[in-house]
């Protein structure tokens, strides 16, 4: 497993000497959170929206990744920010970033009406597709795999320990 953080306990680039993009700091905090499987970004997210408008201060986005062990530098910050879509009331789309996080590009263009909070105030943003419900089957096989992965991570700790 990749060494993410610093002295400092800051999330540090493990390919270079820095962040040289945006796409390259995304990449890096998705591998962190494959490789931390009991870390759910997306509700430390929600977390931060008491209100549920799907958006939050730029603070919070910093709150909930240091909250999900992610403590980035002042310039990655920038860099984290820089393709991260703002609503109407200048807060971070929550949704939008954490999609940009993992990589995903499935999204349908949203109408007008689409894109509005329970706020009332219309963000006409793109919408990420309806998921198809999952079957009960499916959900406690995915439920399993999650438990077998913590488990296999586990014994490769114990196993380098020896």
């Amino acid at each position: 497993m990749p060494k993410y953080f610093n002295e400092d306990g800051e999330f540090i680039c493990t390919d270079s000497f820095r962040f040289s993009s945006a796409e390259q700091l995304y990449k890096q905090i998705n591998q962190y959170l494959r490789d931390k499987p009991d870390v759910n970004l997306f509700a430390e997210f929600k977390r931060f929206d008491p209100d549920g408008t799907e958006s939050i201060p730029e603070a919070k986005v910093y709150e909930a990744l240091q909250a999900a062990g992610i403590k980035l530098k002042e310039n990655d910050k920038a860099l984290l920010m820089e393709e991260a879509r703002k609503a109407s009331n200048n807060e971070v789309v929550y949704a939008q970033l954490y999609n940009k996080i993992k990589g995903l590009r499935d999204f349908q263009v949203g109408k007008e009406d689409t894109g509005t909070p329970k706020s009332g105030k219309s963000l006409n943003v793109m919408q990420p597709k309806e998921p198809k419900p999952i079957p009960e089957k499916e959900r406690a096989l995915s439920k399993n795999i999650d438990i077998l992965k913590i488990e296999i991570a586990n014994l490769k700790k114990e196993n380098e320990k020896l």
